[in-house]
């Protein structure tokens, strides 16, 4: 934000004019945070190991856990989690057609961070067909 890294003081006054002024202060603001870099990995023909790195906080502001969503055609699937990775698996009878779309954002204080989308991910490959 704009304020980020502004030097700040406070002053007080009192009845007989003295002037109190604190040391200055280095005002440091947490804002919204980054998108999360995203691997992901196909385990088999029905599920997705996923992993992905905190992004950067200020220190002592937490990040509280991650919302993850996942859709499609046939099926719709939100969680909010505290890892750093997620398994996700096929729900039955899943069409191997069925193009998957995956968004996770972090959430802290400051709300939702910037949201990463992994999209075109297939749960089961078509057989080789030779001709």
């Amino acid at each position: 934000t704009k304020y980020n890294n502004t030097e700040v003081n406070c002053v007080a006054w009192n009845i007989a004019f003295f002037t109190v002024v604190s040391k200055t202060a280095i005002l440091l603001v947490q804002d919204r945070l980054s998108a999360v870099v995203v691997r992901y990995k196909f385990v088999d023909s029905s599920s997705f190991n996923i992993s992905w790195n905190p992004p950067f906080t200020l220190p002592e502001t937490h990040i509280t856990g991650y919302n993850i969503s996942v859709t499609s055609i046939m099926f719709n699937i939100s969680e909010f989690i505290t890892d750093t990775y997620y398994v996700l698996t096929a729900p039955n009878n899943t069409d191997p057609c069925d193009e998957i779309s995956i968004t996770i954002s972090g959430y802290n204080g400051a709300g939702n961070g910037e949201m990463t989308t992994i999209s075109s991910l297939y749960f089961q490959t078509a057989p080789l067909v030779d001709f």
